[in-house]
């Protein structure tokens, strides 16, 4: 009985007995109100998280879990961890896996598959946690897919960007806010001209000879933020279009080397001049015509010379309203023909003046190009003198000609009369004493007579033969042409 304990005692028992109810109902209305803390944090977490056994098959998930799948929580405590994985070996699963089980916290990223098939990306953080001696998998999930298109973004952004540098064929330096070269591109590499060494003050130790202050421009660019371009700038025996563009941190400068453009500015302001010279002092009628509408655009002195029409009268009005076409189906001729071959050379037109006078002209003629749109460029050169002189010309040939055939016929009428007078006379003797000695009733008498008529006849053409003086001709059967000796012996 000594060794009974005090608290044996009844009401000693029960108050004991009820200290340790109240006791364990505290604990127990702490350990719900804990479970409820926990549980409120575990649905309401932004992320998904996923409670899995030994198995890898789902034992909880919360709201967000579902949220990021699209299952519901029944179907989800239905499926394991690796009905969610996109492509993923059972091998390297388990072994990653297994390597949670063991005790490893693991931060991963895996391609997850959600329950209309769609993929994203997610990150995870898995850990292993022990519940009454129970091991099990703690796995929070976190969307990234839109962290890693922004990413894969960035970098084929910055790798575009910097290939755009790189590659870019205008020579290109980049410069920090003091003006110290940090960086420049291949062209800058590849133009065979001093490079800059990296830290250079720009416009200071590099490319310091200008005619401007090209550092303080920079400077000013940098402090106002503001771009500046420099359209021509003479450097050394060289010409160079310069800009520089601000940007927080620094200045990007591109320059151009546009030498062997002002030389052909040059060459082209030259000739330009030269064609205005050859335009204006031409004797030539020279035009330059729109084609798209037939707009006169320019003419020169020997247009007005030719033509009588001012430039006043002609430019801006059309080749319609001001035609030195006398005859409008040579001008549609004209016009096919330069449509087809984009050329004419020496078409002879018959060109009606100003005075209403006809002249001839020479008239070729070029398609070009001028402000970017086709236009005429017509040459007429006046040829009616010419072609009077022309004609002048072979009138005299042909009377050239006529007095060479006029001695010919001169020289053979000479040389036939000749040849024919001898016996001639001697016929006409002969027939005359066989009359004499032939009386009035010999029936020969007439025949004798007849001959000595026609022997006299031919007397009478060799006489008219000896006699031209002009180049007379009439019609012969078969429409052939001789001398008429009647008209040419007059």
């Amino acid at each position: 009985m000594g060794d009974t304990p005090a608290y044996l005692n009844l009401e000693d028992r029960i108050k004991e007995l009820e200290e340790e109810i109240s006791c364990l109902k505290k604990q127990d209305i702490i350990r719900r109100e804990s479970e409820e803390m926990l549980r409120a944090l575990f649905n309401g977490s932004q992320d998904a998280i996923f409670i899995s056994d030994a198995n890898a098959r789902f034992v909880d998930v919360n709201a967000a879990a579902t949220v990021l799948t699209g299952y519901s929580k029944e179907e989800l405590v239905e499926m394991s961890l690796q009905d969610l994985y996109d492509h993923v070996g059972s091998e390297d699963f388990h072994k990653l896996f297994d390597r949670i089980l063991r005790g490893e916290t693991l931060n991963s990223e895996a391609k997850l598959r959600r329950k209309n098939g769609a993929k994203i990306d997610a990150k995870l953080s898995n850990r292993r946690v022990m519940v009454q001696g129970v091991p099990y998998l703690h796995i929070v999930a976190r969307d990234i897919t839109e962290q890693k298109r922004a990413v894969t973004s960035l970098q084929e952004s910055e790798a575009r960007y910097r290939t755009l540098f790189e590659r870019n064929p205008i020579e290109t330096i980049i410069v920090d806010n003091d003006g110290r070269v940090i960086r420049y591109n291949l062209a800058k590499k590849r133009s065979g001209n001093r490079l800059p060494d990296i830290g250079d003050i720009m416009y200071k130790d590099y490319a310091s000879r200008h005619e401007i202050d090209m550092y303080g421009e920079l400077m000013d660019c940098i402090r106002r933020s503001e771009s500046k371009d420099f359209p021509e700038l003479k450097y050394y025996d060289r010409f160079l279009r310069i800009n520089i563009s601000p940007f927080p941190g620094g200045a990007i400068i591109t320059s151009i080397d546009i030498s062997d453009y002002k030389r052909v500015e040059e060459a082209l302001r030259l000739s330009e001049a030269r064609f205005r010279t050859a335009f204006e002092t031409s004797p030539d009628a020279i035009s330059i015509i729109r084609m798209s509408d037939g707009i006169y655009v320019d003419i020169n002195e020997g247009f007005t010379e030719l033509t009588g029409y001012t430039r006043e009268e002609v430019i801006n009005k059309s080749s319609f309203e001001v035609s030195i076409w006398n005859d409008p189906n040579d001008r549609t001729n004209f016009m096919k023909t330069l449509e087809k071959q984009g050329y004419i050379r020496n078409m002879e037109v018959k060109l009606r003046l100003k005075d209403e006078r006809l002249r001839i002209g020479l008239k070729s003629a070029r398609i070009m190009l001028w402000n970017n749109e086709p236009h005429i460029l017509s040459v007429t050169r006046d040829i009616d003198d010419l072609k009077k002189a022309e004609e002048e010309v072979r009138k005299m040939e042909q009377d050239r000609k006529q007095k060479e055939r006029l001695q010919i016929i001169l020289e053979t009428a000479g040389a036939v009369c000749h040849e024919l007078n001898q016996p001639l006379m001697a016929i006409s003797g002969y027939s005359e004493l066989l009359l004499m000695n032939t009386s009035e009733e010999d029936p020969l008498r007439d025949k004798i007579a007849k001959i000595l008529e026609q022997a006299n006849r031919m007397g009478e053409i060799t006489g008219k033969l000896m006699g031209i003086t002009k180049y007379k001709t009439k019609s012969y059967g078969g429409g052939e042409k001789i001398i008429d000796i009647e008209k040419a012996s007059q």
